[in-house]
């Protein structure tokens, strides 16, 4: 498997890597799923970056979609919409997560300036099912799912360099339908694609 390959398996930039091959024992690795590469420019070497530029979480256009058992009118699409208060808190804390994590233990350093040694990062939710409207009073497991797609591009010319795709579990364990389980799920999302950035960063200079 080629370094971008490495690379991707990481968030959203995560491509069919194997687990074994890092670390067992943090528990955020654990909780994104590894993305499909799609695309991967010819000699593409994650190895000679060591900066990200993380772009804007691009969910403004994502497709909500109403969980599979909500039949009748409950499936109107505009009872599932994400309002403003909830796009702008998803484009803030995936940036707020996704750097701390980046730059963490010595990590890479998260740029805002296009450089010869920083690739761009541009993440974005296609689609997302919570499971839950926010009125209702229920338990549910996790917050939702979404399918994303990522790509890679360098920060200096734009050029495309690897686009990656596949669905997201957002959260995992059975909770009551409340704000403050739904972002502290998509923080920790967030979270972990920041820190297998980190390690697949690390893994292709191994």
């Amino acid at each position: 498997m080629s370094k971008a390959g490495l690379i991707a398996s990481s968030l959203v930039i995560l491509a069919l890597v194997s687990e074994a091959s890092l670390s067992q024992t943090d528990d955020l690795y654990k909780i994104s799923k590894a993305l499909t590469q799609v695309y991967e420019k010819d000699g593409f070497d994650i190895g000679r970056y060591d900066q990200v530029m993380i772009d804007t979480l691009g969910v403004t256009d994502a497709r909500v979609i109403p969980p599979p058992w909500v039949e009748g009118k409950d499936r109107n699409p505009k009872k599932w919409q994400l309002n403003s208060k909830d796009i702008q808190w998803l484009k803030d804390n995936y940036r707020a997560a996704m750097k701390e994590q980046i730059e963490a233990i010595g990590g890479y350093a998260v740029v805002s300036d296009p450089s010869p040694d920083a690739f761009i990062l541009d993440v974005k939710i296609v689609s997302l099912t919570p499971y839950a409207q926010r009125s209702e009073d229920v338990i549910t497991m996790g917050t939702g799912e979404m399918t994303v797609q990522a790509e890679l591009r360098d920060s200096m010319t734009g050029e495309l360099l690897a686009i990656y795709e596949g669905d997201q579990d957002v959260g995992s364990e059975y909770q009551q339908n409340a704000r403050m389980n739904k972002e502290h799920d998509a923080n920790r999302l967030f979270a972990a694609w920041g820190e297998k950035v980190r390690l697949m960063m690390d893994e292709s200079r191994q």
